[in-house]
């Protein structure tokens, strides 16, 4: 197979599949799609060629065909979703014309591409959300930057267990016609263990620590999305090599006060402006040598190095979730005590930040919005989509049937999906309390000898923290159970 270098991704499926060898030629032609009659379909923005090889081997690996599609710059398809999000702000007349624009828009990047007779479709994308523009298949997206994590953690995770055995659900009563209610008796009629965090229980630390510590395998979040205002850093910071330079950050911060204590758990978060004068979003930031950015982005600036700070709108990709006592922003390392959940997530216009963070935590698929929807629908939307998933349909499948019969005759389809197609979930009502028990006991006693053993210190006070929240939880459940703190030692 004679190609160039940036068809390479086509090739690969190409050679595997009629058993010949590759060749690289600037001179040679380029390659058309791989498009047979294969029931999946994986898209591909172009760009990265190491994000295209691993999205060609995973078609391979699925039977699937694979094109690439010329997508949007990264600008753009910020852009995109920024408009997407804002459509409920305006009237009726304007959204359908906004919308439109927008289907038409991201139509013509697919034209030429075979999507009929498909049994689903997975896009490749740095963000846009081409689910919303195809009506032919169910759709599901995967993320440019999780990419080669993501794909073999979710085949893992699917191997091992697709069984719910328990679940998380977070209402801090902003929405008067929540899915919570409808979702609890469900799960009350599966004998399904949860936890449910609702009103003045739902507040920042007690969703923080539910997030990271409880075992659940599905997490339904009712709750406002959007992002949060800040204060624009100017500071000084030395590089590796001692020289001094000037620094521009948007920083945002969620407060969540610890229970008990006068301390509160703060968490910020940080967007690069501009370098030396050199803006991040202009061409000449990638020919910034990477040792400089690099100590940039690692600055942590006292107070005596930065010379002047003011207030600044709703800081770009700062997306929080709004609890009971305020905002939180989510910021995970594993979530679920290192289970692999799905998260249902109803907040308006939630799916592309918070999507890259909880799958970066280890969620194994999120579902969420790109724009507002009002409570009734996401109550119907989550109660039909756990009913048909539980039927033994993936979860792309229940959400296609959900979305088709909910929003029947409107152009819009305002949920999205990130992870794989093949996801299920699958209530289970066996033995349950046993595998909390078990499993919350083993990571009590991990986070146990990690307080212990770790060599950094931050690392073993949040072990310590983990460890006693873990144990909380086993306390919570039903009797006969007990395990006390000084019994890990």
């Amino acid at each position: 197979v004679s190609c160039k270098p940036t068809s390479l991704a086509t090739a690969v499926i190409m050679a595997v599949r009629q058993g010949r060898i590759i060749e690289l030629r600037d001179d040679a032609t380029t390659l058309s799609a791989d498009s047979g009659h294969r029931s999946h379909l994986v898209v591909c923005e172009q760009s990265d060629s190491v994000v295209e090889l691993i999205a060609a081997n995973y078609a391979i690996s699925i039977d699937a065909d694979f094109c690439l599609i010329q997508g949007f710059p990264r600008e753009e398809s910020e852009d995109i979703q920024r408009d997407l999000a804002d459509l409920y702000n305006l009237e009726l007349q304007d959204r359908q014309h906004r919308l439109q624009l927008h289907t038409h828009r991201i139509r013509a990047t697919l034209n030429g591409l075979a999507l009929n007779n498909r049994a689903s479709i997975t896009f490749i994308t740095r963000g846009v959300p081409y689910g919303i523009a195809v009506t032919e298949a169910p759709v599901t997206h995967l993320l440019y930057l999780l990419l080669g994590s993501f794909i073999p953690r979710i085949i893992l995770a699917e191997r091992r267990s697709p069984n719910v055995r328990a679940a998380l659900l977070i209402d801090p009563g902003d929405f008067n016609n929540s899915e919570t209610e409808e979702i609890t008796r469900l799960l009350d009629h599966r004998h399904l263990q949860y936890k449910l965090l609702a009103k003045q229980d739902a507040t920042g630390i007690n969703v923080s620590r539910a997030l990271d510590y409880y075992p659940y395998e599905l997490a339904f979040i009712a709750s406002h999305v959007g992002e949060i205002q800040g204060r624009r850093w100017h500071f000084h910071f030395q590089d590796r090599h001692g020289a001094t330079h000037v620094g521009i950050m948007d920083v945002a911060a969620s407060f969540a006060p610890l229970p008990g204590r006068q301390h509160v758990k703060v968490t910020e978060f940080r967007v690069a402006v501009s370098l030396d004068g050199v803006s991040r979003d202009s061409p000449e930031w990638k020919r910034l040598p990477s040792d400089l950015i690099k100590d940039y982005f690692l600055s942590d600036p006292p107070k005596k190095n930065i010379f002047k700070t003011e207030a600044t709108g709703p800081i770009k990709a700062s997306t929080a979730i709004r609890v009971f006592d305020g905002a939180m922003i989510p910021v995970f390392h594993a979530i679920a005590n290192n289970l692999a959940p799905v998260i249902f997530n109803n907040g308006c216009a939630s799916w592309v930040n918070l999507a890259e963070r909880f799958i970066f935590g280890g969620a194994r698929a999120y579902i969420g919005t790109f724009c507002a929807v009002n409570g009734l629908l996401a109550k119907d939307m989550a109660e039909r989509t756990l009913r048909h998933s539980n039927s033994g349909l993936t979860i792309i499948g229940s959400l296609g049937m959900a979305q088709a019969a909910i929003f029947a005759g409107s152009e819009i389809r305002p949920y999205v999906m990130v992870g794989c197609h093949f996801t299920t979930i699958r209530m289970s009502d066996v033995r349950q309390l046993y595998f909390l028990r078990r499993y919350l006991t083993w990571a009590a006693r991990q986070w146990s000898r990690k307080s212990i053993s770790h060599s950094d210190q931050s690392v073993r006070k949040n072990s310590t923290e983990a460890a006693r929240v873990t144990v909380q939880y086993l306390s919570e459940l039903p009797p006969p159970f007990e395990l006390r703190w000084r019994d890990l030692h």
